[in-house]
């Protein structure tokens, strides 16, 4: 009876979605060199749509607010963040279109596909679609089998902020 309990329970755990790490999707400062220095302290992260549960199977989740923090903190490191809606030139928002997570492979290659909207404070949008991608390697069959999805999943969101924080260094203000 005590191992049906705890298989039920394992179970149960085991079904529920877990959230992805989100300081594994904050860019390190030494990640992207920025050229210009015009937006400094001009963008507010207002809101992000489409989180989702990224494969059923391996349970992971990308939720809305986990994606807000890794883009608010990474555009932070860069000087880039505004901290009051009001003050800021720009208003950020973004929507994740896509996650490809393959079921089974030896690399765990995750591509990600987020819609950034920028705002400026007369209403003119610019609208940035990146597409970006993190390859896993596997450096066995066996290795972290578990994990390397996850990983995966985390290096997409973080290479998808890093290019657009580029695509935000080579505009013209």
């Amino acid at each position: 009876m005590k191992k049906t309990i705890a298989l039920c329970f394992l179970l149960l755990v085991s079904a529920c979605s877990s959230p992805l790490h989100t300081q594994n999707m904050i860019i390190p400062t030494n990640a992207v060199k920025l050229s210009q220095g015009s937006l400094n302290k001009t963008v507010y992260v207002d809101m992000v749509s489409g989180g989702q549960k990224i494969h059923p199977l391996l349970k992971f989740k990308l939720e809305n607010e986990d994606f807000k923090k890794a883009l608010s903190l990474s555009l932070k490191r860069f000087n880039l963040f505004a901290e009051d809606k009001a003050q800021a030139q720009y208003v950020l928002t973004s929507e994740i279109i896509d996650f490809d997570i393959p079921a089974v492979s030896n690399d765990a290659k995750v591509t990600s596909i987020v819609k950034y909207t920028l705002t400026n404070q007369q209403g003119i949008k610019k609208e940035f679609l990146i597409n970006a991608y993190y390859v896993e390697e596997a450096s066995s069959i066996f290795s972290r089998s578990t994990e390397r999805p996850r990983i995966g999943a985390e290096g997409s969101i973080k290479e998808n902020i890093k290019k657009f924080i580029i695509e935000l260094d080579k505009l013209v203000i």
